[in-house]
């Protein structure tokens, strides 16, 4: 006897479509938690990309995504092309595709930002680490839900917030030498104008109900569980 599909909340449904770009890339649905990969694909997937191999790294990358990510460099990056130092902390310097990316787009940088590049990837992290085994379905969605409120503090619309998802992917790929026109960039468009999309289908306004989904998260990370 087959079991009746689980309803998602409005809130699970908003939390999975602002981890929109990386879930339409990927060929992911957005109506359930589980990716469509078996643990041992979601755990080579997390491997490959993340260098997490057990659910100590999996808390470790989420603590960094949530209270650092890339938006800090990035708006680092930033100020210093402006200033005209390009010479970063570490002593290393930017290199002139980057400084380029920045200078050509540095409008849209400062209006948009680099949030919802961190939020998106540990939401689709948290989804992968769900399918992995490496966390239960409640941590999952605790920290999706959670993401999924920073970015909408932080944004004002589906097209800002995919935006400045966007603005981080630029910096990122031209810190890699990666072409802009991917894959990624193609899913950006989709769920920007088709008609179908997610974000087209699921009100900005949503209401999140993140109190209490905090500490019971930074409670469970810190616990090392």
């Amino acid at each position: 006897m087959f079991s009746k599909k689980k309803q998602l909340t409005s809130q699970q449904l908003f939390g999975l479509a602002v981890g929109g770009v990386l879930t339409a890339g990927n060929g992911e649905r957005f109506d359930r938690l589980a990716t469509r990969w078996g643990r041992f694909r979601a755990r080579k997937m997390l491997k490959d990309s993340w260098d997490i191999e057990n659910t100590a790294d999996v808390y470790e990358t989420f603590r960094w995504l949530f209270e650092e990510g890339h938006r800090t460099v990035y708006s680092d990056c930033v100020d210093r092309v402006i200033c005209g130092n390009t010479i970063l902390d570490d002593e290393t310097e930017l290199s002139v595709e980057t400084c380029h990316v920045i200078r050509t787009n540095l409008a849209v940088f400062q209006t948009h930002g680099f949030d919802s590049w961190d939020f998106s990837r540990l939401i689709i992290a948290a989804r992968f680490a769900f399918s992995a085994k490496f966390i239960d379905e409640s941590a999952a969605w605790k920290w999706i839900i959670l993401s999924a409120h920073e970015i909408q503090k932080s944004s004002t619309s589906w097209f800002d917030s995919g935006r400045s998802f966007m603005n981080g992917f630029l910096i990122w790929s031209s810190m890699l030498g990666i072409p802009e026109d991917t894959w990624v960039t193609q899913a950006y468009r989709r769920l920007h104008h088709s008609p179908d999309s997610v974000w087209r289908n699921i009100d900005w306004n949503t209401k999140l109900n993140p109190d209490g989904w905090m500490q019971s998260t930074v409670d469970t990370v810190y616990r090392g569980a």
